[in-house]
């Protein structure tokens, strides 16, 4: 009866810590990367450069009040790649409708557009 040996080759320990590391590194990077800070007339905001930034930051926002303004870079990506096709923004979007707001315009601006969302009822 042939024996088999445990493969603990380096590229496989690699691969194992991939499944940790990986959501880690996501869940860290998320905080920190992927904006940067613009002005308003009504204040500071964030412009997102990754779909994966602009929907963790939704998802942690009870949105409110009869406006809403996302700011995306022009060079907005969605998964490491730019979102030429538009998936990451439709992404973006379905987090917002499920908090009941629908898309009111954009407006551009220096390297970024400046998204605009109004509550459902108000449509």
């Amino acid at each position: 009866m042939e024996q088999r040996r445990k493969c603990d080759c380096p590229g496989r320990r690699v691969m194992r810590l991939t499944h940790f590391l990986c959501p880690a590194l996501v869940i860290g990077n998320l905080s920190s990367i992927g904006c940067e800070r613009g002005n308003s007339s009504k204040g500071n905001f964030m412009i997102f450069k990754t779909a994966e930034e602009a929907q963790a930051h939704i998802q942690r926002t009870k949105i409110t009040g009869d406006r809403f303004e996302l700011a995306i870079s022009g060079d907005f990506t969605f998964a490491g790649r730019p979102d030429t096709e538009g998936f990451g923004m439709a992404w973006v979007l379905d987090a917002i409708h499920a908090q009941d707001y629908m898309v009111d315009g954009f407006e551009p601006r220096g390297g970024y557009r400046l998204y605009r969302y109004k509550p459902e009822k108000a449509m």
